[in-house]
């Protein structure tokens, strides 16, 4: 017996024709390839919140990390669609300071610029905001790559002191990173950052 490149069992030139057993093979080892493949996309599909509570996170550092996924394992030559969702407030923001600002980076608050739609809200206010459904392409092309993706939030102004992300159970942020299709499909994606 031989195998393809992605390990499906099938018969050698030499063998004795078994069609019924050579059937059998490549269907479990095509099942067996199928179901591997769904359940890495459910595990990379979920996404982790940062908080634990249903009580808003506040920081009074300037630029927190609010959600974090997981680690992602990003396949080479596939293309991903990340996409969040939260409402961010600012605490004891004036009039004439305090915009959010909200960004999607890889590992944490300080780490490379993935996505920066740019100031969120209007000045001064200090009810949420919501920043509405922010997605961005990047792609994989060079090799596999596990990385985590974080939203992250800041503000203008020093008389902020404070940033929000609401966690209620009717307004729940998230973060999600889902596959969309083969990265050569998508030309313009940003690359992932490995660093």
């Amino acid at each position: 017996m031989a195998t393809t490149t992605r390990g499906y069992v099938t018969p050698d030139d030499t063998d004795a024709p078994e069609i019924p057993a050579d059937m059998a093979a490549l269907a479990e080892s095509v099942d067996g390839d199928v179901q591997a493949l769904v359940d890495t996309y459910l595990e990379n599909a979920r996404s982790t919140i940062s908080q634990t509570s249903n009580t808003p996170l506040s920081s009074s550092i300037n630029t927190p990390a609010l959600i974090m996924t997981r680690s992602f394992a990003f396949e080479a030559g596939q293309a991903y669609r990340i996409s969040v969702w939260a409402r961010v407030s600012l605490t004891n923001a004036t009039s004439t300071s305090g915009w959010p600002y909200v960004q999607i980076r890889r590992t944490n608050a300080s780490g490379t610029l993935i996505h920066d739609p740019g100031a969120q809200g209007l000045a001064g206010q200090t009810g949420f905001t919501s920043t509405g459904v922010q997605s961005c392409i990047v792609k994989c092309t060079a090799a596999d790559t596990t990385q985590t993706i974080a939203f992250c939030a800041s503000w203008s102004g020093a008389s902020a002191t404070a940033i929000n992300v609401a966690s209620a159970t009717s307004a729940r942020p998230y973060l999600l990173i889902e596959p969309i299709g083969p990265a050569a499909n998508f030309a313009d994606a940003m690359e992932i950052p490995t660093a």
